[in-house]
């Protein structure tokens, strides 16, 4: 079981930009959750829009991986609310 850190979606992702590490979606049909995209991936423009599409309000990151994560906001310009407030999930 992995500890995953719920990240929203519109506020903390911008398309054309490099992932630093791995993300992860809630395939909520079947309550999994799957790797979705992995560290070093550019997320499309097309893969945005699906997720947009599909109404995906949350990525998830694991909780040992925050610090990358803040790191991809950074080097982003994508400052909202630094320090960002990470929701644990169970």
């Amino acid at each position: 079981e992995m500890n995953l850190l719920a990240i929203d979606f519109n506020k903390y992702f911008k398309p054309g930009t490099e992932l630093l590490c791995d993300v992860y979606i809630d395939m909520k049909k079947n309550h999994r959750i799957i790797l979705y995209l992995k560290a070093h991936t550019v997320l499309s423009q097309e893969t945005f829009d699906k997720l947009t599409n599909f109404d995906i309000k949350e990525l998830y990151i694991k909780t040992d991986e925050k610090y990358l994560f803040l790191a991809y906001c950074a080097r982003n310009k994508i400052l909202s609310e630094l320090p960002i407030t990470l929701s644990q999930r169970e």
